[in-house]
């Protein structure tokens, strides 16, 4: 029976094949919408949604951080849980003047960095590393106290933010998925942890909706609002937090 129906109505015809199809268009091999669009991109991302990439609203809640993260200057940005590079790469864009050390786990989204950091022209400001480990994170944040950290690390944020191992964490601005489900508690844990030194400003997950959408089509809309899914196990949230002291 499924493979009648295929015949009858191939996949490519199915709307939401098409709903893909007409993003593809539209980004032309790039980042539609958002903090990093205009930057390339490849045809698959690691272990996360592409299309809501190729549209420019993946984790678009803290898309107000992000921009106001890139209007620092920052000379020195840590990205730990790098994945593809979509955040390495697209503050080394949107950064100039700052080197980007990418910390990946997984060696095929290693190779994906480095491919992703070369057709954005941006090789040479991004150093690829592998696991991160606290001792890493604080020899980074000696030589370059002013630093950007953005992590997402399903979890290793209770392990690698600890302020008392890592004094040097106090001066630094850090962007940080939380990730309850993996490590209950995590977020109170951070908020009493990093609220003697920093500001801090928590953005919660949202549906998306069709006014978010920087492509539109009438006969597609259902489907595409379905490409924005970036297949959570739950709400998540983040902490955008700022040094007090600078």
């Amino acid at each position: 029976m499924k493979k009648l129906a295929n015949r009858l109505w191939p996949r490519r015809w199915h709307p939401f094949a098409l709903a893909t199809q007409c993003v593809r268009k539209a980004a032309r091999n790039g980042i539609i919408s958002g903090p990093f669009a205009g930057m390339r991109y490849l045809d698959k991302s690691l272990c996360s949604a592409l299309m809501p990439k190729l549209l420019g609203i993946y984790e678009s809640e803290v898309n107000e951080a992000v921009e106001d993260c890139c209007s620092h200057g920052y000379k020195t940005i840590l990205n730990v849980g790098a994945a593809e590079g979509y955040y390495a790469v697209g503050l080394a864009r949107r950064c100039p003047g700052a080197l980007v050390h990418a910390f990946e786990t997984e060696a095929e989204g290693r190779e994906m960095i480095q491919q992703l950091a070369a057709i954005n022209g941006c090789a040479d400001r991004i150093q690829v590393h592998g696991l991160c480990t606290p001792d890493d994170l604080q020899l980074l944040l000696q030589n370059h106290p002013d630093a950007l950290l953005v992590m997402d690390v399903e979890g290793a944020e209770d392990d690698l933010l600890q302020p008392e191992r890592i004094p040097e964490l106090a001066g630094c601005r850090i962007l940080v998925e939380l990730h309850e489900f993996a490590v209950p508690g995590i977020r109170n844990r951070l908020r009493e942890r990093f609220a003697p030194t920093h500001e801090i400003q928590e953005y919660l997950s949202e549906e998306r909706r069709l006014e978010d959408l920087p492509v539109r089509s009438l006969l597609l809309d259902r489907w595409l609002i379905k490409l924005t899914r970036e297949f959570r196990p739950e709400a998540m949230s983040w902490y955008d937090l700022k040094p007090l002291q600078k």
